[in-house]
């Protein structure tokens, strides 16, 4: 399970790009394909207002088992409200799933869902092709 695969990893290079990034967020964050949950737990401890979506129902059931307390919905950048007022959206190498055509509609539900000035930080993984490859959940592209 992809839950586990994320258990596995040494994330403390991660944690130090969003930990610096959320110190830069003022108002409340929305983490935008939160699997499990553990980067919305890792804002909320630090003591951020967070809550996390995520496409895949099973994986909103965990991140709730998992992290009492905190908000978890099903959902994903079609679901984000216009205005929403986030003040820092965190897509931590979840926008890989969408079709590279479906990128640019889907930063676009991000950049309303933001208020004026509010934080954006993407994880994707780099490379030269927009090419699909598998990936612990589902497919991905770089």
């Amino acid at each position: 399970m992809y839950a586990d695969f994320i258990d596995g990893l040494d994330l403390s290079g991660d944690s130090r790009w969003i930990t610096a990034w959320a110190r830069s967020i003022s108002g409340p964050i929305l983490d935008l394909g939160c699997g499990p949950g553990h980067w919305t737990a890792h804002l909320s401890a630090q003591g951020h207002e967070v809550r996390g979506i995520d496409p895949v129902p099973e994986l909103v059931e965990l991140a709730r088992a998992r992290h009492r307390g905190i908000s978890f919905e099903v959902g994903g950048t079609d679901d984000l409200a216009p205005d929403a007022g986030y003040g820092g959206l965190l897509a931590w190498y979840s926008l890989i799933h969408l079709t590279p055509g479906a990128i640019g509609p889907a930063l676009a539900q991000v950049r309303r869902a933001l208020h004026p000035g509010g934080g954006l930080l993407l994880g994707f993984f780099d490379g030269d092709h927009r090419m699909a490859f598998d990936h612990t959940v589902t497919t991905a592209y770089t």
